[in-house]
């Protein structure tokens, strides 16, 4: 047979193949708002934002972005993919290349402080007076909603000096569902500062990752470990019954999702 009968199919899986590549590339729309939404963990002001899916309709993630700011709402729909989000917090990562490359990100998470933290941070805004200080300090602790870069560089270009926007965020549950909310300064003023690093109108490549084993999953389990191989001497050998009850697993699964996300431009 002629290989020339080849030549039309494989014309249309390559054109198929392309297609599937061009649609892969697709970036996502961030929506320009007018108005830029309370950071409180809710979905009460995103109106009717266009969500990517993601793990079967599960997890679902929309963008907004105004002159100054990117605006991120990541829901998880169900509780099964929420993994360990509450102790690991979200990473966000933003690279102007459109690589999916984790070397500048966020870490977004819910630390509890001491009252004496808590005072400190406070009066860098105003000063307290005594009795409010013994106040605070009759209460063991507080919530903080953190955020800290990660994979800084080392820059010898110094901090602005002045205010500088920060990144904010919030989550909240609403019935089986939880709800993240994210601001991000689209100025990177600095590689140790919070911010996307791109203009209305650009494209970035974000990255959200949350879940996997927590630090103390990792020490639990190496004492198992641990226990396990005593467990083998004195029980001949049966030690996956040990390991095996580890806990993580699927409850302690990473998502990572990863999309080309078009700024909108400023609204003239």
């Amino acid at each position: 047979m002629s290989v020339k009968w080849f030549r039309p199919a494989l014309m249309i899986v390559l054109l198929a193949g392309a297609a599937l590549l061009a649609a892969a590339d697709k970036p996502v729309l961030s929506a320009w708002i007018p108005v830029a939404p309370t950071i409180d963990g809710s979905d009460s002001d995103w109106g009717n934002a266009s969500f990517v899916d993601a793990e079967d309709g599960n997890i679902g993630y929309a963008f907004a972005n105004d002159a100054k700011n990117l605006y991120l709402l990541l829901v998880i729909r169900n509780p099964q993919y929420k993994s360990t989000i509450e102790q690991t917090g979200v990473n966000l990562y933003f690279n102007a290349e459109g690589k999916k490359k984790t070397g500048y990100g966020i870490v977004f998470n819910k630390i509890m402080i001491k009252p004496d933290e808590y005072i400190a941070l406070v009066e860098k805004q105003s000063p307290l007076t005594d009795e409010q200080k013994t106040q605070i300090r009759s209460k063991p602790g507080y919530y903080l909603y953190h955020h800290e870069v990660i994979g800084k560089k080392k820059s010898d270009v110094p901090a602005p000096e002045g205010p500088v926007q920060s990144a904010v965020y919030k989550y909240a549950a609403k019935g089986n569902m939880l709800f993240y909310e994210f601001l991000v300064p689209l100025v990177r003023a600095s590689e140790n500062l919070a911010g996307v690093g791109v203009q209305p109108g650009q494209t970035v490549m974000v990255g959200i990752e949350y879940g996997g084993m927590t630090e103390e999953m990792r020490k639990a389990r190496n004492r198992q470990t641990g226990s396990a191989g005593i467990a083998n001497e004195q029980l001949a050998g049966r030690p996956s019954e040990i390991i095996g009850s580890t806990g993580g697993g699927k409850s302690a699964k990473k998502y990572t999702l990863w999309s080309l996300v078009q700024l909108a431009a400023e609204a003239k």
